[in-house]
C-alpha cells in the first residue's frame, strides 16, 4: 500500500497466505462478513484517493492525460462524476466541502475572490479578495458546512481569521493574528472539534462558531479535542519549561496533561509526567471521552540544534479519566543515535479497549496493538502503509473493539485477545481499503497491471 494516493485491483475471496496465528474469518460476532463480495468499478491507469468526508471519498483518475473526478459512497458503493473534473482548470484553489460542493478561489482583476459552487452550479461569493496567492489559508469543516480563512487587513501584516457559513451565507471574524503566525501552516493553527461547533485557534483561544464569540483560552502548548467535542485535552504550558526551537517550528517540553470541559469552562490535570520524560503532543483520545494517550519522551540534550532528531521515546500512557489513573507501557524506542526512528500513529477503538502505534522511520515501520486493560502488546512486522486520510496511517478501527490493518497482500483485523484473522485476501496487489463509518463493511482498492479495480466486502 502505498502512501496516500493509491488504489485498486482484483480481490478474491481466498482467506490464505498469511503466516503466524492468522485464522481464517468466518463473520465473527461485530466484525465484517467477507462472504459479501461485489465488484464497484474499474478504473484505467493512475487513481489517486485525496479528500474523504463521513463516508464520501473523492478519487481521481488519469484518463487520456486528462483528470477526472469521482464521488464514491464508502457504505453505497455509489460512484458519480464529481462536479470537480469541470472546475478544477479554472480555479487557483479548489477543495470540495463534504457532499455540499466546492471552495474555490478565483483570480479575477488582481484579487484573489473565494467562492462556493454549490452542487447545481450555483456560486456564491465568501470573499472579494483573500490576498495574495502564496497566502491562501483555508479550513473546512465538510459535516457543519463552514470554513475557516484568512483575509489580510489593508495596510497592515495582520490577518482576519474568518468562520464562514455556508447555510446561513454568513461570515464571522473571529480574531486578528500576525502573518508570521501562519508560519507552520494554517491547517495547524485551526482545530475544529469533531461536531464542527467550535474551533481551537493556536492551540489555545476557543471560538463558538456559530456564534463567532470565544468560549475560553486555555495554557496550553499542545491541545486536542475529544471525539464528542465536549472536552480538550492539553499540555499544560506553566513556564515551568523553555520552549524548544528548531528551523521550522517550536515545541514545548511539557510535565502536565489537562483537560479542559467546554460546558464547565474550566480545566483539570489528569497527569504529572516525572523524572526526565517530557509529553510534547501526539495525545489521543479513545471514543468515548474516557481514556487518553500520549509517549513520555526523552531528550539528549536540548541544547544540541539537532535535538528533535534525537529522542527516546521511553514510554507509552494510558490515562482513565474516570479516576485519573495511568498505566504506563516502557516502550524506549531510542533514536539518540541520530537513527530517526520514532513512535507514532497512536489510535484507539472506539471502546478503547485497543490502542495501535507504530515504531520505526521512512524506511521501515512495525505495528503494535495494545490491549489497554492488561497492557499486553501484539507486534505485527511489515504492516503495510495505508492512507493519511482520518489519520488512518496503519490501523482503522470503527464502532467496535476491532482493528483492521493490511499485511502481506491480505486484509487483517484483531480483536481484544490479540488474536489476528484473515478478512480479505488480494490475488493481485492489494492498494488501499476504507472501512464504512458504521464498520459493517471495507471499500477495497486494488491494482493490477494498468486497471484498478474497486471491490466491497460486507453488509
Amino acid at each position: 500500500m502505498k502512501k496516500i494516493f493509491a488504489v485498486l485491483t482484483v480481490l478474491i475471496l481466498v482467506l490464505s497466505g498469511c503466516s503466524g496465528d492468522a485464522q481464517k474469518n468466518e463473520a465473527l460476532p461485530g466484525d465484517i462478513n467477507p462472504k459479501e463480495e461485489r465488484l464497484v468499478k474499474e478504473f484505467m491507469g493512475t487513481v489517486n484517493i485525496f479528500h474523504r468526508a463521513e463516508d464520501n471519498l473523492l478519487l481521481s483518475t488519469e484518463e487520456e492525460e486528462l483528470y477526472k473526478y469521482y464521488d464514491v459512497d464508502v457504505s453505497s458503493t455509489e460512484i458519480k462524476d464529481s462536479q470537480l473534473t469541470e472546475l478544477s482548470d479554472m480555479y487557483i484553489y479548489q477543495e470540495p466541502i463534504g457532499n455540499r460542493g466546492i471552495i474555490v478561489v478565483e483570480e479575477l482583476d488582481y484579487k484573489n475572490t473565494l467562492k462556493f459552487i454549490s452542487k447545481d452550479n450555483a456560486e456564491k461569493v465568501i470573499a472579494e479578495d483573500i490576498g495574495l496567492t502564496n497566502a491562501i489559508n483555508i479550513s473546512i469543516a465538510p459535516k457543519a458546512g463552514k470554513l475557516a480563512y484568512t483575509s489580510l487587513l489593508e495596510g497592515s501584516d495582520i490577518y482576519g481569521i474568518y468562520i464562514y457559513d455556508m447555510e446561513a451565507s454568513k461570515n464571522l471574524k473571529i480574531m486578528e493574528i500576525k502573518s508570521d503566525g501562519l508560519i507552520e501552516g494554517f491547517n495547524y493553527l485551526v482545530n475544529w472539534s469533531k461536531d464542527e461547533s467550535n474551533v481551537i485557534i493556536q492551540d489555545k483561544y476557543i471560538y463558538d462558531t456559530n456564534s463567532g464569540l470565544q468560549k475560553g483560552e486555555l495554557k496550553s502548548a499542545y491541545s486536542q479535542w475529544s471525539d464528542t467535542g465536549s472536552k480538550i485535552a492539553f499540555v499544560l504550558e506553566d513556564g515551568a519549561q523553555q520552549w524548544l526551537n528548531t528551523t521550522d517550528f517550536h515545541i514545548y517540553p511539557g510535565k502536565k496533561v489537562c483537560v479542559y470541559d467546554i460546558s464547565k469552562g474550566s480545566y483539570e490535570e489528569v497527569f504529572k509526567i516525572d523524572g526526565d520524560e517530557y509529553v510534547f503532543s501526539g495525545i489521543t483520545w479513545d471514543g468515548k471521552d474516557s481514556r487518553l494517550a500520549f509517549s513520555g519522551i526523552k531528550v539528549k540534550d536540548m541544547n544540541q540544534p539537532d535535538w528533535y532528531m534525537k529522542l527516546n521515546y521511553s514510554s507509552l500512557y494510558i490515562v482513565e479519566l474516570e479516576d485519573n489513573k495511568s498505566k504506563r507501557l516502557e516502550t524506549n524506542v531510542d533514536a539518540s543515535d541520530g537513527t530517526m526512528i520514532e513512535l507514532a500513529n497512536l489510535k484507539f477503538t472506539e471502546e478503547g479497549n485497543l490502542l495501535s502505534f507504530t515504531v520505526g522511520n521512512y524506511e521501515e515501520s512495525s505495528l503494535h496493538i495494545v490491549n489497554t486493560k492488561t497492557l499486553e502488546v501484539k507486534t505485527i512486522e511489515n504492516a503495510e502503509y495505508l492512507h493519511w486520510i482520518d489519520e488512518e496511517s496503519y490501523a482503522i478501527s470503527a464502532g467496535q473493539d476491532t482493528m483492521y490493518f493490511g499485511k502481506d497482500n491480505s486484509i487483517m483485523s484483531i480483536d481484544e485477545k490479540l488474536e489476528e484473522n484473515i478478512i480479505y485476501t488480494s490475488k493481485t496487489r492489494l492498494d488501499d481499503f476504507y472501512l464504512s463509518k458504521d464498520g459493517k463493511g471495507i471499500l477495497i482498492f486494488e491494482l493490477q497491471d494498468n486497471v484498478h479495480i474497486v471491490r466491497y466486502i460486507g453488509e
